[in-house]
């Protein structure tokens, strides 16, 4: 017989069941991509002492492929002869000293751009109008080694020119593209000491990541977890030992089951270390760029 703690205790490891699914390959996929960034942009491009070059400094949010993302832009719009933009442009500008960081809220996992070529052009009514074209540089997370490249097209706003001097503006742009990842293929085939050691890490951020922003685990006596819930518990819940293995896993279009069994190592009221068993049914939901992530855990304990 359990005591309460042990069943609390085996409920607890059950909730990471899917991570018997894991990467046991690298495989390089393309994704389609679209941004759309709403944002301030602050400008000093006009440095009367020429002490310093130009520069802007964008803060922003945007949406789209990979789901809801900070970015910072650091650029050095210099400014050349009107030759390129068209009719009417009273100034215009070469944009392809800059970089970008878009950080993805659900992960943190960043992507970072670098401007290779860019026209920016300012017209008498302060409108403002500007493409450019970045490559892919790596990142963090599923974006590391990545690679691709990006349109950036700043959709027509106004601006207060002539006395662009220091000023904040908005900005909205929409960027169209290609990403190249070098992602883990996903094996049906369990492997105990990937789970046993990512769980004995602690990596608490890379187990909430495997999870959907709307995800619930169920625990002992019907109790719910959000996200935030599960990340905030997963400090002590990762403090004991578990492994498992699958018993089986059944996908019907973007949805999976799969059921897993789990031996924990738990500490008895005598001190000493006792084996709990118990079995958790995940379900899991396919996401636009292929991932799965969990949706809802249940530890199947009572």
């Amino acid at each position: 017989m359990f005591t309460r703690a042990m069943r609390q205790a085996v409920a607890a490891f059950a909730v990471l069941g899917f991570l018997l699914l894991v990467s046991d390959a690298q495989a390089a996929t393309s994704h389609t991509v679209s941004w759309r960034t709403v944002g301030t942009s602050i400008h000093s491009s006009i440095d009367p002492d020429k002490t310093w070059p130009p520069a802007s400094f964008t803060v922003a949010e945007g949406d789209g492929t990979f789901g809801p993302a900070s970015v910072q832009m650091m650029s050095g719009p210099v400014e050349v002869p009107v030759e390129k933009c068209p009719g009417g442009a009273i100034k215009e500008y070469d944009l392809k000293a800059s970089t970008a960081v878009r950080t993805f809220r659900s992960t943190l996992d960043q992507v970072y751009l670098t401007t290779v070529s860019g026209l920016g052009c300012i017209y008498p009514d302060g409108s403002v109008t500007s493409e450019s074209r970045a490559v892919v540089s790596g990142g963090t997370g599923r974006f590391e080694n990545a690679s691709g490249d990006f349109t950036t097209k700043v959709i027509p706003q106004t601006v207060s020119f002539p006395e662009w001097k220091g000023e904040v503006n908005s900005l909205v742009s929409v960027t169209e593209g290609t990403i190249v990842l070098q992602e883990a293929t996903m094996s049906n085939h369990a492997d105990p000491d990937q789970y046993e050691k990512l769980w004995n890490a602690g990596d608490v951020e890379g187990l909430a990541a495997l999870y959907t922003h709307d995800s619930i685990t169920l625990q002992a006596g019907g109790k719910r977890l959000d996200l935030e819930q599960l990340r905030d518990a997963l400090p002590d819940l990762t403090k004991i030992r578990t492994r498992g293995e699958p018993v089986y896993r059944v996908e019907v279009g973007d949805i999976a089951l799969e059921r897993s069994r789990w031996t924990s190592e738990i500490p008895g009221e005598d001190g000493k270390i006792v084996e709990a068993t118990s079995e958790s049914y995940v379900v899991f939901q396919r996401q636009p760029d292929g991932r799965w992530l969990i949706l809802i855990d249940d530890p199947g304990i009572d």
